[in-house]
């Protein structure tokens, strides 16, 4: 009889334990170092393929992590990352759109990373200096 409440008490202290290492976690990811991380983390990698793509759902936001060959637009590096999230759909609600995190952990919003806009006309809102910044070199 008492087994279960010692148990109940057991699963309170586990559930804070679980609680305060995910708010530790959220604090920690002010970097997109600490993204790639988790992502390589996720797959069971310890170093960063020529390739990856790794996606997750933490808080209020879908996560991705991608790894691919550099575009000379944008770096001289061969491989980059880059780090993305998009709001959890809230009913009734327009969505956001996608953010692109920098090598310095600000968030730009795809508006301002692409240089034309869908109909080819040139988008007023791009940052140049932005764009090139989510493209994160591996090494």
């Amino acid at each position: 009889m008492f087994s279960n409440i010692k148990k109940g008490k057991d699963k309170a202290k586990s559930d804070n334990a679980t609680k305060a290492a995910e708010e530790a976690s959220e604090a920690d990811f002010s970097k997109p170092k600490h993204y790639l991380d988790d992502a390589l983390k996720q797959q069971g990698l310890d170093k960063v393929p020529e390739k990856l793509k790794q996606k997750w759902e933490q808080g209020d936001y879908n996560y991705e992590v991608r790894v691919h060959p550099g575009d000379p637009k944008y770096t001289d590096a061969k491989t980059i990352y880059r780090v993305s999230r998009k709001a959890k759909p809230v009913q009734g609600k327009q969505g956001s759109g996608v953010e692109y995190m920098d090598k310095n952990g600000k968030w730009w919003h795809q508006s301002e990373l692409r240089e034309f806009n869908g109909d080819g006309t040139l988008n007023p809102l791009f940052n140049q200096d932005a764009a090139k910044n989510t493209h994160i070199p591996t090494d």
